[in-house]
């Protein structure tokens, strides 16, 4: 099994797009997820399944949405059996029966509903909204394309790619704990960091310099990416090393087990991961605009102390009446979008166009036009694009080189020269 496939976290998958008789809002609230006898493969036709009684299979519901907040997870059962047990003259029809919960319940027509069973034999319903950005990318992830017919994957069908960030964060969403991969760089890492964590800052200095070849003026799309992914995959490196030597140390004071002291380390552990990779991104985001001469200013105060991640070529000119604010750009960078795109739409209120800077990959259409709409357009690097048919022209998401090329021209047209900061001239 290569590192990075799929399999390591599923023996199978089956998923469907809900009917009506699905849930238990249509029309026979059964709390029946009907398909015929097509999740066999998946789950059996064991003898001592045959009835609906004792059959309950350990299962996590999730419900996972384009709004973080809105996503529930419940920990329960599935029953599998086979409905015509007492009737030898009929052949068998296996069901699979779900309880109401808080998933169950708000399930609707038309929802992505993926079925997973893990190698310990544990199952897991994944329901996504329909038309959500969260479900193109779960159909991207598996490879699929949801019917009303149920389709499914085992083996080499679940082999992937090396599982990068946006995967990597798909599967934790899902409660699934991706294992950190063996990079080659943690003795380097332990002896340069002395077993400790580094300051953002640092630590994204050292995940470009393990990668000497990127050329970032060449091909800034490929350097950010190749930064970004780089780093993520040693600090989780990095994260397993020192994490496992803390819990081996142990909590305690004295004769007692300092319980307030675990939970304060698990915060910690829990808050980096969330922050690290917003600075990191950041840092070589950074890193490209220098390397590619383009003049920039990060974290700009704007309106109401709202802060901007980039404004180019300067913040500064953004505070002068005699510029106009219009021609300079304000750039947000977030690692995904989801709700929070919309953050950058207040950030610099003088400027109508405003950019976000984004790894995140098969947005949904309806979303890209509701950006587009108030004025937003996203730079995604170029691997990460998909097909845009039906967006407007000039709508669309950019590369990171076609950002740069605009970033280029724009400060030309202040008289900065390529490789000077706006400060040398204003």
């Amino acid at each position: 099994m290569k590192q990075g496939s799929l399999r390591q976290y599923f023996d199978g998958i089956a998923c469907k797009r809900l009917t009506s008789v699905d849930t238990v809002q249509g029309k026979s609230n059964q709390h029946e997820v009907g398909g015929r006898n097509a999740f066999n493969t998946l789950l059996g036709t064991d003898a001592n399944r045959m009835r609906k009684e004792n059959n309950g299979i350990p299962t996590r519901y999730v419900r996972i949405t384009d709004d973080a907040e809105d996503s529930l997870t419940v920990d329960s059962d599935v029953t599998w059996y086979d409905s015509r047990w007492k009737d030898p003259k009929r052949g068998p029809e296996w069901r699979l029966y779900y309880p109401t919960n808080e998933v169950t319940r708000v399930m609707r027509e038309g929802d992505l509903f993926l079925l997973a069973k893990k190698p310990d034999g544990a199952l897991l319903i994944v329901v996504a909204p329909n038309g959500s950005t969260v479900e193109q990318q779960l159909q991207w992830l598996f490879g699929v394309e949801a019917t009303h017919s149920i389709e499914t994957l085992f083996g080499d069908d679940l082999e992937t790619g090396p599982l990068d960030h946006q995967v990597r964060g798909i599967l934790e969403d899902l409660g699934i704990e991706v294992l950190p991969e063996d990079s080659g760089w943690l003795d380097r890492m332990v002896e340069t960091f002395h077993g400790a964590f580094p300051s953002t800052a640092r630590f994204s200095d050292f995940a470009r310099a393990t990668l000497p070849e990127m050329d970032a003026k060449a091909d800034p799309d490929g350097a950010l990416l190749a930064w970004f992914e780089r780093e993520d995959v040693l600090f989780r490196e990095l994260e397993q090393h020192v994490v496992s030597q803390r819990i081996r140390e142990g909590f305690q004071s004295g004769n007692r087990t300092d319980v307030a002291a675990f939970v304060r380390f698990s915060l910690s552990v829990n808050n980096r991961r969330k922050s690290r990779a917003g600075y990191a991104f950041a840092h070589h985001v950074r890193e490209v605009f220098l390397r590619c001469g383009i003049a920039f200013e990060a974290e700009v105060v704007t309106e109401m102390k709202k802060r901007l991640d980039f404004m180019l070529p300067s913040g500064s000119l953004y505070h002068r009446e005699d510029v106009a604010r219009e021609r300079l750009i304000a750039l947000g960078v977030k690692t995904t979008c989801k709700d929070r795109w919309r953050q950058v739409l207040s950030e610099a209120e003088h400027i109508p166009q405003k950019y976000l800077l984004t790894l995140e990959t098969r947005i949904s259409f309806s979303q890209l036009q509701e950006m587009a709409s108030d004025g937003l357009r996203l730079v995604i690097p170029k691997a990460r694009h998909w097909d845009f048919g039906g967006m407007a022209p000039g709508t669309e998401p950019m590369s990171v080189a076609e950002f740069i090329e605009m970033a280029r021209k724009r400060q030309a047209e202040f008289g900065i020269l390529p490789g000077q900061m706006a400060f040398e001239v204003f």
